[in-house]
């Protein structure tokens, strides 16, 4: 079986490193390259040699927003697919996004299986599109192992904090931040921050 490349296009270092983290752990799928905003993402298309099958990209990125980012990649003449996950929710925007070609819309509270299912759908169906209300492998049925507290901690890190920073806003020891993010790996079957706040953000635990 053809292994699906992607190329991963967001400017939240966690979001990428986690999602990358999880798509590893998943037979046939691969993110060949990540990119912080759409003038790098583009830079990287153009000169590599792999053939791409999907770019998954934010609406908010540095140096330009998501729909002039598919606007030059369709001036490229790039012919994989594309996805737009973000926590942006805008109607008019993705209509006119979707009238430029774009091919699926997921926001972030999708669940990382939801996002690896519908990218591998739009790769195998290419006459198919996926709007963020139609979406494959939708399942929000898992509860929230998290305690406030626990949440707090979390969307800190995601945030960029580190833990003296989050020990001192929330008045706690650095000790006990320490053990709040081990508890939460615990809970999620993680293994570092990464991990936990994709898997977090994807189920609407938390949020940026």
């Amino acid at each position: 079986m053809n292994e699906y490349k992607l190329v991963l296009v967001d400017d939240h270092p966690l979001i990428v490193e986690g999602l990358t983290n999880m798509v590893e752990q998943t037979d046939n799928i691969k993110i060949v390259a990540t990119a912080a905003n759409g003038a790098d993402a583009l830079m990287i298309i153009k000169r590599t040699n792999l053939p791409i099958d999907l770019v998954i990209f934010d609406y908010r990125m540095p140096t330009m927003l998501g729909d002039e980012f598919l606007k030059k990649l369709n001036a490229i003449n790039f012919l994989g697919r594309t996805l737009l996950l973000t926590t942006f929710e805008d109607q008019v925007i993705f209509e006119k996004m979707w009238g430029s070609g774009l091919d699926g819309i997921l926001l972030k509270t999708a669940s990382v299986t939801e996002i690896i299912n519908t990218a591998k759908f739009l790769i195998d169906n290419p006459s198919n599109k996926v709007w963020y209300q139609d979406t494959v492998g939708h399942n929000k049925d898992n509860q929230n192992p998290l305690t406030i507290k626990e949440q707090t901690v979390l969307s800190k890190i995601a945030q960029g904090e580190h833990v003296k920073e989050i020990s001192e806003e929330l008045r706690l020891s650095e000790r006990t931040i320490k053990y709040h993010l081990t508890d939460i790996y615990n809970k999620l079957g993680t293994s570092n921050r990464a991990q936990a706040v994709a898997i977090s953000i994807s189920e609407g635990w938390i949020s940026l």
